[in-house]
């Protein structure tokens, strides 16, 4: 896994995939979440492990799901439990699933439908989890709305207790929850971002028409958040001062569609480019001025 652009590869996905998310909740490896987007084929869910050498990643379970993945993302307390968002009809739902008893099988094709989050009327996004420690709260986001659940994975049923309209805000397209404040979270609207208060489900300021694309919180600092814009841009901002960024982080030739800190070590960045779809770490502190 060192030296520049050498890396491993898994090879056992039979179908494009676009989505892979990480098993936080895995304390005892490093997993991964694979979901495949095939518009004729059944479509996988892949649970992958490096394997103790760090010499390989390894297939630890494949599992059936019934439609194109489009989001996913895993539990961040419980390492058999993910959300996915789907293709549905004509339309897109999105559903919390659990992963059976492996029992020592590496193909085990059904997953538990916890529940689905049903209710949305517009095109679904998103599905956010509270990223530190567990939760009963759940977040969806479609293209006009933002809807926060009340969940109970033991009784296996998921209820919506506030709803925000973004109607002067058409297109959403996603965001991310505090991890310092599980009563607000940031949402990406027509390349602007806009922090919403979860509790009056109101919106409390914006940086305006700044071709975001993502977003994340840095999971270390509070009130600092990082963003990813069209024009191949990743700043740095206080959410106590929106005007300006606090930092700009240039070298980037190609916009830039994801970004996310390492839980670890939030001054390092994971930046997603185009057009090539390439990946890039970036480290922006020490003598760089970083956020201190």
């Amino acid at each position: 896994m060192q030296g520049g652009s050498s890396g491993i590869v898994y090879g056992g996905l039979k179908y494009q995939a676009r989505c892979i998310a990480d098993v936080r909740a895995d304390a005892s490896s490093t997993t991964f979440l694979a979901g495949t987007l095939s518009l004729k084929e059944e479509n996988e869910v892949h649970l992958i492990r490096l394997s103790p050498a760090e010499s390989e990643l390894v297939c630890d379970g494949v599992f059936y799901h019934p439609n194109e993945i489009w989001d996913l993302k895993s539990c961040p307390f419980d390492h058999r439990v993910f959300s996915t968002v789907y293709t549905s009809g004509e339309g897109f739902g999105a559903s919390v699933w659990k992963i059976p008893e492996l029992n020592g099988q590496s193909n085990s094709p059904q997953l538990e439908q916890l529940f689905e989050l049903s209710g949305h009327t517009g095109k679904i996004r998103r599905v956010i989890w509270w990223p530190l420690g567990k939760h009963d709260k759940l977040i969806s986001i479609d293209d006009r709305n933002i809807f926060l659940w009340n969940v109970d994975m033991s009784n296996k049923s998921a209820k919506v207790i506030s709803q925000g309209s973004a109607d002067m805000l058409p297109n959403l397209s996603g965001g991310a929850w505090d991890p310092h404040n599980h009563n607000s979270i940031a949402s990406i609207s027509d390349s602007s971002l806009h922090l919403w208060d979860l509790r009056s489900m109101e919106k409390s300021s914006a940086i305006e028409h700044a071709h975001i694309r993502d977003v994340d919180y840095n999971p270390k600092k509070q009130h600092i958040i990082a963003t990813t814009e069209d024009d191949f841009g990743i700043c740095l901002w206080d959410l106590r001062m929106l005007k300006l960024p606090l930092k700009d982080l240039p070298g980037h030739s190609h916009w830039t569609w994801a970004i996310q800190h390492n839980p670890e070590y939030d001054e390092l960045l994971l930046v997603c480019l185009t057009p090539s779809v390439d990946m890039q770490l970036i480290f922006f502190g020490g003598g760089g001025g970083g956020v201190k």
